[in-house]
Parts: structure tokens; sequence; C-alpha cells
């Protein structure tokens, strides 16, 4: 290890979290699908929130033949849709008793310029406001934890919102940079900047 690296982190640290509740968004494949295996792996009851119930089920599948002892739970979850969500936290409630981790992890890239259910750009509707909407009301339901975290892409400076607005529905997309971004990475871009600030942010304020 050379003069100032940090300890490789691996996933054989994570601490026992028998009685533990995790959720994780996005959870049917890639980071989402991994975060999911470990928490599964380290003990926690692990709820998989996924848009596509057939990828979903197919990946719960997969997990409980990993982990035949695993503690783990599909759920119905659709971030461009404020009802969807609502209907996930009130269904979560009544569930669970308790929550110990949000991994805010679910998210699209690069896609043509659409609208959500709600009316805003889909990339900003899904990315952050959809998380946002999640975050307050899963952490109002009763047994929660002051334990969230949220994934952000490390991209956060590529189309960076500093010195322009952030715009939720708008189709022309302009970058602040010299050289634009890709067309539909602009709009990511802000996305991802939305969540480093709102990750950064909450520790300072009083609720969700």
């Amino acid at each position: 290890m050379g003069i100032g690296r940090k300890p490789r982190w691996t996933s054989e640290q994570i601490p026992d979290l028998a009685g533990r509740v995790a959720v994780v968004t996005g959870a049917n494949s890639g980071i989402g699908l991994e975060t999911a295996r470990e928490l599964a792996r380290a003990g926690a009851h692990t709820i998989l929130a996924c848009r596509s119930a057939e990828r979903g089920q197919r990946a719960v599948g997969d997990l409980r033949a990993e982990m035949p002892d695993s503690s783990v739970e599909l759920m119905d979850l659709d971030l461009g849709s404020l009802s969807s969500i609502r209907g996930f936290a009130q269904d979560f409630a009544v569930g669970q008793t308790r929550l110990d981790m949000l991994i805010n992890n679910a998210g699209i890239m690069a896609v043509p310029y659409s609208l959500t259910e709600d009316g805003f750009e889909s990339q900003m509707g899904i990315n952050h406001l959809g998380h946002f909407a999640l975050t307050g009301r899963l952490l109002a339901t009763p047994g929660a934890r002051e334990r969230v975290r949220v994934e952000a892409s490390e991209e956060k400076g590529y189309c960076p919102v500093a010195g322009s607005a952030v715009r939720f529905q708008v189709s022309a997309w302009r970058s602040p940079w010299p050289r634009p971004c890709p067309r539909h990475s602009d709009p990511w871009g802000r996305s991802a900047e939305c969540r480093v600030f709102r990750g950064w942010r909450r520790p300072r304020l009083p609720g969700p």
C-alpha cells in the first residue's frame, strides 16, 4: 500500500446486520443487485425496490438460490411516479416496523427526452426528485432510523449546476461547458449534482 493510500474496503468488512432492514432501489441488476446481495449476506432483511416485476423476481430468485437462508423481498416501485412512491411507503409502513438503511441507487442516463407521469424531465424526475420524495416518506414512517445512504455519481462535475438554473421540464437543454455535454447527458449530470447536494445538505436539516 502506497504512502497516503487508504486501505481497500471490501464487503467482508460489513458487520453483522441481523435484525436490520434495508431498502435498495434499482436492485434488480448492477450496483443495486450487488449491494442487495452483500446486505442480505450480512443478515439484513433486504427489500429490492424495483420497477420491473419480472426482473425483480428474477433477482430475488437468484439471491435465494445463492443464499437460501437470506431474507430478501421484492416490492414494486416506480420512481417516475409520485403515486407509486406514496404507495410503496404506505405498504412499507404496514409490513415493516423499522428502517435502518435506504440505498438510493436507481437511475437512468442518456435517454431521449421524456416526462415522468407527474410532468418532470425523466432523468431529473427519477434520479433526484423520485428519491427525494421516497426518502422523505420513508423517514417519516414509524421506526425509521437516521441512516440514509445516497449513492451519487462521481461524475458530479460533468455538467455542473453552478451558475445555471436547474431545469425540471424544458426540452432544450444547453450545457454550460465550452465543449457541450452529449445532448442527453446534460440533464443526467444535473440530476447527479442534485443528489450530491441533497446528500451534503441532509445532515443539516431538521427533517427529510
